[in-house]
């Protein structure tokens, strides 16, 4: 019989429900360097500075599933551009 796998990381890759909104202040974040991405709390403090609550799940379901959500989410670079 094959050991029994008990990990929270299968639930999160099921999840389905992860917004544009929350992904793109997950990757504000990211971009803005203030953080260790891993440092989850501070991750989320700093979200909310971008109009994000992020929960612990939405932060480790972006961490696990990061490049779908930045192929779907991420195609117009555009957000990112600098105005000038």
């Amino acid at each position: 019989m094959p050991p029994k796998v008990n990990c929270c990381c299968l639930e999160l890759t099921n999840k389905k429900y992860m917004t544009k909104a929350k992904f793109i202040a997950f990757e504000k974040v990211r971009r803005s360097g203030l953080t260790n991405m891993y440092d989850i709390n501070s991750v989320r403090l700093i979200a909310i500075k971008y109009g994000q609550m992020l929960t612990n799940k939405d932060c480790f379901d972006c961490m696990l599933n990061y490049d779908k959500y930045r192929r779907k989410y991420l195609e117009d670079k555009s957000i990112w551009k600098q105005k000038q």
